[in-house]
């Protein structure tokens, strides 16, 4: 039984460290969000460009610019997404340890039981035997 309970810690202990990594991973998204809406809005604050290939250039930059934030902003809902799962993991993980510990406490408790039931059957067959033997030997000698 604690082979089980073992293997629950360990298995609640590992759901929290990949919940640290999901929350890690998000903080990182966000910053990658931060960090690309920041570089989107100084490129909106450009001077107008002097000729077509610059203004090409400009709309080229602003366009992947739009799709790298497009795609911080996909990673970090993701990221988010991941946080949830895991936390519902680390939850799901406590109740089995919590559960496997009130499954050893009952089978514990069970145990006990059974002695002390045991012990009484043993006591009562002594008790049984002791004054069953004065009434057999006044039997035999009256």
């Amino acid at each position: 039984m604690s082979s089980l309970l073992r293997a629950r810690q360990v298995q609640e202990d590992v759901a929290r460290q990949r919940l640290a990594q999901a929350r890690r991973h998000a903080q990182e998204a966000h910053a990658q969000v931060h960090a690309e809406t920041e570089r989107l809005e100084a490129m909106n604050g450009d001077a107008e460009p002097t000729s077509v290939l610059a203004f090409v250039a400009a709309a080229s930059a602003r366009h992947s610019a739009a799709a790298t934030w497009f795609a911080a902003k996909h990673a970090r809902a993701v990221a988010e997404d991941q946080v949830a799962v895991r936390a519902g993991a680390v939850t799901a993980a406590g109740q089995e340890r919590r559960g496997g510990g009130k499954l050893a406490e009952r089978a514990a408790a069970e145990a006990h039981q059974a002695a002390a039931t045991a012990l009484q059957k043993e006591l009562d067959e002594i008790g049984g035997r002791g004054t069953r033997a004065p009434n057999t030997a006044d039997r035999d000698a009256g």
